[in-house]
């Protein structure tokens, strides 16, 4: 995307910031009983682990309808939304992957479904770039 056209679709940055917030709920599963025992209020904490997963699952929904919307506005070609579709099977998986009662599961999602989700989202943009 050229910089005229991310100041035309704000959607990307939001997109981003979602995603990251619902890795982010996911992540603070893994420190759940320290929290608790620390009196630290983490979205998990406050509301229960079943909650935060559900929140997490909506936010990931939000990025991926931000990352489409920021790929419509700026015009974007076939391979940005072929990469934006693969990021939302990516969550997708992740999110169904992730079992608060056990960590070896939420470390698995969250390292590697992040990891590949931004290799893949960094690869469909500079696909994107390379066709303009």
């Amino acid at each position: 995307f050229t910089a005229n056209e991310v100041k035309k679709a704000p959607f990307l940055g939001v997109g981003v910031a979602v995603w990251i917030a619902g890795f982010d709920i996911i992540y603070a599963l893994l420190d759940l009983e320290f929290d608790r025992s620390n009196q630290i209020h983490s979205f998990p904490v406050r509301f229960g682990p079943q909650v935060a997963l559900r929140m997490t699952r909506w936010l990931h929904a939000f990025a991926v309808t931000l990352l489409a919307a920021a790929g419509w506005t700026a015009g974007a070609h076939w391979p940005y939304g072929v990469g934006v579709a693969i990021c939302a099977a990516i969550l997708l998986v992740e999110n169904l992957a992730v079992d608060p009662t056990r960590p070896d599961r939420i470390n698995a999602a969250f390292n590697k479904a992040n990891m590949i989700l931004s290799v893949v989202f960094a690869a469909a943009v500079v696909a994107e770039v390379t066709l303009r």
